[in-house]
């Protein structure tokens, strides 16, 4: 939880949020594995719903990740079409949706793995070597700029 210390909400967010459910998951298995968990609720709709919270915190996570990168945008977005794949696919019992869901899962890796790189390679050389894409323009309207600052946005320097 370092980066809500830091001020990243966002990945605070992410990383609470699939914690969560991941402990949530493995809990579940533990305990079906122990047979405490039984019946036919226990079997794949369960794990289905499971995937199913994982693709909608994915889903909210892509859109907030509209205003960080597009790397980010790219890796979540086929993260959310993993999990929905696999979650649907578990509760229909549908071994195609499985076999989609695991590919738009390597499409998911492949992606993190090159923002991950993309992230590494440009903090080490302190320049952009790999891009990222950047974010929606997040440039404050009229309104909410402080009473200082004129309307055009700008703070008197020249234009030219």
């Amino acid at each position: 939880m370092w980066a809500f210390r830091k001020g990243n909400t966002f990945a605070a967010t992410a990383f609470g949020s699939f914690g969560g459910v991941n402990v949530a998951y493995t809990v579940f298995i533990l305990l079906h594995q122990a047979g405490l968990v039984t019946g036919p609720s226990a079997d794949m709709g369960v794990i289905g719903a499971f995937l199913a919270s994982f693709a909608l915190i994915a889903a909210f996570l892509t859109v907030g990740a509209l205003w960080k990168n597009w790397g980010l945008v790219g890796m979540l977005f086929f993260l959310t079409l993993t999990f929905a794949l696999l979650g649907t696919g578990n509760i229909a019992g549908s071994p195609n949706l499985l076999h989609y869901g695991g590919w738009a899962g390597i499409i998911s890796s492949l992606c993190a793995f090159y923002r991950g790189g993309a992230m590494a390679a440009n903090s080490a050389s302190q320049r952009q070597l790999l891009p990222l894409g950047k974010p929606l323009d997040s440039a404050p309207t009229p309104a909410a700029l402080p009473a200082s600052v004129p309307s055009d946005g700008h703070r008197g320097e020249a234009l030219g």
